[in-house]
């Protein structure tokens, strides 16, 4: 399928391609959204083009789908990392010597990632 282009931005997390049903896109399909960059060359054979540099600005999920449009929403994406909790003691033995304890807990959670600078005629194609 030929890549497709925003015709809407609904807002930071929601954008609207221009193709639908009737371009095959279901309901679910993973969608890069891009920006065309700039052309470049390789740098042995300046004559050489390799093409132009997609800039990435998100990633999306199909959420609706018509005819001749479909919505895109932002991805959810896992985030993990580490907290560091700081405990004193006053009833310890051993107070002189340990005075504090410090605990790393791993925690994981999903944040929706907004798309990055979208703007209309920007395009995004299918990553199944």
């Amino acid at each position: 399928m030929k890549s497709a282009k925003i015709i809407k931005i609904i807002d930071t997390y929601t954008a609207v391609i221009n193709k639908g049903e009737k371009d095959d896109v279901q309901l679910g399909d993973l969608y890069l959204i891009y920006e065309m960059g700039e052309e470049l060359f390789d740098p042995d054979d300046s004559s050489k083009s390799l093409g132009k540099l997609e800039i990435v600005k998100g990633r999306g999920k199909v959420g609706h789908v018509q005819e001749n449009v479909s919505t895109i929403e932002a991805i959810k994406e896992k985030r993990s990392g580490d907290v560091k909790t700081t405990t004193t003691t006053n009833e310890s033995l051993f107070e002189e010597l340990i005075s504090s304890v410090v605990v790393r807990e791993a925690f994981e959670t999903e944040e929706q990632m907004p798309f990055k600078n979208v703007k209309l005629g920007d395009f995004a194609k299918v990553v199944r």
